[in-house]
Formats: structure tokens, C-alpha cells, sequence
């Protein structure tokens, strides 16, 4: 009998990656490229929200980083520089992903500074 691989690791990878800083604005560009004040979803724009590819041990890792703040909330996205909760979640995708981190932190800070994510 053969074991079915587990969606879960990826399920959980998914959702962390969508709420990291990277996630976020892949999916703002993805839904209204021009107009990040007034941002639709459309269903062919939520097909075309970029998700990487990750092999099992990035899902698990990233999963393991899900389930160790999943009952954390973040804060507001003009916070997300001192946000403790979104560095984690940039700082495991980062890891994970192989992406600069000093990019990501950079683009966190631009990030709260644009005037339609002001509270």
C-alpha cells in the first residue's frame, strides 16, 4: 500500500507565503496593478496570483513557522517594519526561498509607507 503525501505542509506553506510581505504584493499586483487604494479580485486574477513551486522540506519548514504563529496576529501593514509576527513570516519564506533578506526588509518598509495602507 502506498501512502499518500499530505497536502497540509503545503496548505499551511501557501497561506504563510500569502501573508508575507512577498505574498502580499504579488497578490495586490496580481489584482489591480495600477490602483493598490481600491484592490478587486477578480477570479482570473486569483488564478494568476504567483505561487512558488517548494520542494517538501521548504512546505514543512514553512509550515512549521505557520503552526509556531498561527494564533499570532499581525499587525497593520503601516506596522509591518516593528510587526514581530510578519518579520517571522518574511524571515522563514526567506530562508526557505533563498531570497535576500535585506530585500524583503526593505520592501516591508516601502510597503507601510504607501499612503493607501496608511491607517
Amino acid at each position: 500500500m502506498t501512502r499518500k503525501k499530505s497536502r497540509e505542509p503545503y496548505e499551511k506553506a501557501i497561506s504563510l507565503y500569502l501573508n508575507s510581505t512577498i505574498g502580499i504584493i504579488s497578490t495586490v499586483a496580481c489584482a489591480a496593478p495600477n490602483i493598490l487604494s481600491r484592490v478587486n479580485f477578480s477570479l482570473d486574477a486569483i488564478k494568476n496570483i504567483p505561487i512558488p513551486d517548494m520542494t517538501d522540506g521548504q512546505a514543512q519548514a514553512l509550515a512549521d513557522v505557520f503552526d509556531a504563529n498561527a494564533e499570532a496576529e499581525l499587525l497593520a501593514l503601516a506596522d509591518a517594519p516593528n510587526d514581530p509576527v510578519r518579520i517571522a513570516l518574511d524571515e522563514a519564506l526567506v530562508q526557505a526561498l533563498k531570497i535576500p533578506s535585506d530585500t524583503v526588509a526593505q520592501i516591508r518598509t516601502e510597503l507601510s509607507r504607501e499612503p493607501s495602507v496608511q491607517r
